[in-house]
């Protein structure tokens, strides 16, 4: 190997990419470093971060629920209408959708006026 791609410290191993010394030789230097500043008095002072802070911030309080004015979700009971239920879940498995979204789908349609075609025969 051409000795310019060898660690400068120990000269046996190849360097990293981005630094002219080899991961060993880096990491003892990370913890002589580290023993130096500890002897000196401790921890060093907290450097100023760059950047977007991790995790949610602070100052943004989430909300308790929706608005009254604004529900978002719905409940539906087929307990009595368990054919129905049946249909629907037939109708996603043919359509690949879940049975939530299949729901959607035919609320959306009957809204719109559109008809389809049932799986009765």
């Amino acid at each position: 190997m051409p000795p310019e791609t060898l660690c400068e410290m120990c000269g046996k191993r190849p360097r990293l990419k981005t630094v002219p010394y080899c991961g060993s030789c880096l990491a003892k230097r990370g913890a002589a470093k580290r023993a130096q500043e500890k002897a000196l008095g401790g921890a060093p002072e907290q450097k100023n971060k760059v950047g977007r802070p991790r995790g949610r911030p602070r100052h943004r309080v989430e909300p308790d629920g929706p608005p009254p004015a604004q529900e978002t979700a719905l409940t539906i009971d087929f307990r009595k209408y368990p054919g129905l239920l049946n249909e629907i879940k037939k109708l996603a498995d043919d359509e690949i959708r879940s049975p939530d979204q299949q729901v959607i789908y035919v609320v959306k349609s009957y809204l719109r006026g559109e008809t389809r075609p049932t799986t009765e025969p």
